[in-house]
């Protein structure tokens, strides 16, 4: 018997697993088939997906239910670089009344060796910056290209910074952004007068450390 999520086959078994770990620690069986063993089936970990899925679209779709989050502990991974940017924002409270509030905006960047993510003991390494939405405390994790942001700043090493801010782009030519807001992943970049519109870049750590006005 097999199941079949996203189009693609798994083994009975191994889809199981899928389907807990993609509908999380919900009580409500998505299939009546499997309805009477449910709640004892246990969410495939990394290692299983690596492990014992051999199509790369079974390991495709295994990682995407699995996510970064989940991802980051269970492997081993390093710190690489942690910088905190401390800021003074203004917003309205809950009662309507506008204050001026502290905030600390801590952003991490960690790697991963090849032979810990994907079995392979090849060189490759891979990285991800780790940040918190500021009004709920929930933490994100993005995959960043790290050797193309150490291109991109002449061969030097890459912080934290500026990994969080490779993951924005815009049209603005540096030197044209007056301030930058950010809701989650609504990112917004407010003009100055001497901005023009150039190609599609990434922005640079230095930008995002020093226009970020509020963040929410």
């Amino acid at each position: 018997m097999k199941i079949i999520v996203n189009n693609v086959e798994f083994p009975f078994n191994e889809g199981c697993k899928l389907l807990k770990l993609k509908h999380g620690s919900s009580s409500v069986c998505p299939f009546k088939e499997i309805e009477e063993f449910w709640n004892d089936i246990e969410p495939l970990t990394f290692k299983e997906i690596i492990t014992v899925f051999k199509n790369v679209e079974q390991r495709r779709i295994g990682l995407l239910y699995f996510g970064l989050e989940n991802l980051s502990k269970e492997i081993k991974s390093t710190l690489v670089s942690s910088e905190t940017i401390s800021k003074e924002t203004t917003w309205t409270n809950k009662v309507g009344i506008v204050e001026t509030v502290p905030f600390d905006d801590k952003y991490e960047l960690y790697s991963v060796s090849a032979e810990e993510l994907l079995g392979d003991p090849g060189s490759t390494i891979f990285h991800y910056v780790k940040f918190k939405d500021t009004s709920t405390l929930r933490e994100y994790l993005l995959w960043i290209d790290y050797y193309h942001i150490y291109r991109l700043k002449d061969y030097q090493d890459v912080t934290a910074i500026d990994a969080i801010a490779w993951t924005i782009q815009t049209n603005l030519r540096e030197g044209g952004i007056e301030k930058i807001i950010r809701q989650g992943d609504c990112i917004l970049l407010k003009k100055n007068k001497s901005s023009q519109i150039g190609d599609i870049r990434h922005l640079t750590g230095n930008e995002y450390r020093s226009l970020l006005v509020l963040e929410s």
